[in-house]
């Protein structure tokens, strides 16, 4: 299944949904939405929702006149197809060229190599 790129306010709001659970009421993002001070109006919500709708990362369920959004897509397999999106595109397909462009940046810390050097240890003992 491929896996459509969203915008950054559509991101935004599933963010929203996978921390709710997966699931919520237009009135749960909103609120949510209130509390992180977001100055965005209650027709804007509703174009991005729907637009996530349409590119198949929501379905809805109506209960009454409101509807319930169900996110259809894991926040891993999202980051994951991103993910080898950005390989793909910038970095001709080499995860090599990923990891030497964050060590040279400096964007990984020795602890952030202690804890992917541990992570890559246990998933080699599970394959």
């Amino acid at each position: 299944m491929q896996i459509h790129a969203v915008s950054d306010s559509e991101l935004q709001l599933m963010h929203i949904l996978w921390d709710l659970g997966g699931r919520a009421r237009f009135a749960q993002v909103m609120e949510v939405l209130e509390k992180q001070g977001s100055p965005w109006n209650k027709n804007t919500v509703l174009t991005f929702l729907a637009r996530l709708t349409d590119k198949g990362l929501l379905s809805t369920e109506k209960f009454g006149r409101r509807n319930e959004y169900i996110v259809q897509v894991s926040q891993r397999d999202y980051q994951a197809s991103q993910t080898q999106t950005l390989v793909e595109k910038v970095y001709r397909g080499s995860v090599k060229g990923l990891v030497a462009s964050l060590l040279q940046s400096d964007s990984l810390s020795q602890q952030d190599l202690a804890e992917l050097h541990q992570f890559w240890q246990e998933e080699k003992r599970r394959q």
